[in-house]
């Protein structure tokens, strides 16, 4: 996965890599579509305030603000029924983390950049 060098001006902020936050976002669609058996398209899109051609951001879903709201606007009208809602959120539920996981979670991110 791609990383990038991310420098802080701020004295509490260690300079360190990254993770390319567009890909990262990618293979969570691509996990979400397997654990939904491949039924339902899931898209991710990060939006930028300004995107410069040059920024090496590679991505089907990266947005400028006027980019996305053409992309939105051309979005089809497929729905979603009821009953398909349910299966979905049945599905995601057993993935949904404990506060306790979550505290874990960020104790081991902040653990790594420390």
């Amino acid at each position: 996965m791609n990383t990038g060098y991310k420098k802080y001006d701020d004295p509490y902020l260690n300079d360190r890599r990254h993770k390319n936050p567009v890909k990262q976002n990618e293979a969570h669609c691509r996990i979400l579509e397997r654990i939904l058996n491949d039924r339902f398209p899931v898209d991710g899109a990060f939006i930028f305030a300004e995107l410069e051609n040059g920024w090496g951001i590679d991505s089907a879903f990266t947005y400028t603000i006027n980019s996305f709201k053409n992309y939105y606007r051309e979005l089809s009208e497929d729905q979603i029924f009821d009953d398909e809602l349910k299966q979905i959120y049945q599905k995601l539920q057993r993935y949904v983390a404990t506060d306790e996981e979550l505290e874990k979670h960020r104790i081991e991110v902040k653990k790594r950049f420390n």
